[in-house]
């Protein structure tokens, strides 16, 4: 993998602390960065934004589910650093009912031991407990959402939250490895 091949060049310079190798991204980079950090034992911790379930979301024919040992079948996917420290910053009201999806990406994540900061905020940028039921329900992000919601969900997911960019930041200081890999 391309990220493999690049934080190895990194390590390589002697610059680097390797029990601060962190993920970050958005989006489907996001989806990208929790599924790396699950699985790739070198990776401290992952603080992202806005993410699908990188195990099942929207049309997907093959949703999986992880777990910590030899897969049973395909339905099945094996994680090799099922105890990642992540970060899931999202949006109470989110493109396609993201928010919704990523509630069943954080209890995924637990039942396998991940440490997930689950937060999720509304349109002022403030910490709430629960999904707004206007932009979508559906666990599987099916994007079956209202024009009101959908307008919604796109403004709020094109828009990075700055605010949060210091508790991100902190999550991934304090999550270092225990010892370099």
């Amino acid at each position: 993998m391309a990220a493999d091949h690049f934080i190895s060049d990194e390590i390589a310079t002697g610059n680097v602390d390797t029990r601060r190798v962190f993920v970050m991204g958005w989006s489907n980079g996001a989806a990208m960065g929790l599924l790396y950090a699950l699985n790739r034992p070198s990776i401290a911790a992952a603080a992202v934004y806005s993410a699908p379930d990188p195990f099942g979301a929207f049309n997907d024919p093959c949703s999986q589910t992880p777990v910590n040992h030899a897969p049973a079948s395909n339905a099945e996917l094996q994680l090799f650093n099922p105890h990642a420290a992540l970060m899931h910053v999202r949006n109470s009201c989110d493109i396609g009912g993201i928010c919704p999806n990523g509630n069943l990406f954080a209890s995924q994540a637990r039942a396998v031991g991940a440490n997930v900061d689950d937060v999720i905020l509304d349109p002022d940028g403030n910490k709430v407990s629960a999904c707004d039921d206007t932009c979508g329900t559906d666990p599987m992000a099916k994007g079956v959402v209202g024009a009101s919601g959908s307008a919604r969900g796109l403004a709020h997911h094109i828009r990075w939250p700055a605010a949060y960019n210091s508790a991100m930041l902190d999550f991934l200081k304090q999550h270092p490895l225990a010892s370099a890999k």
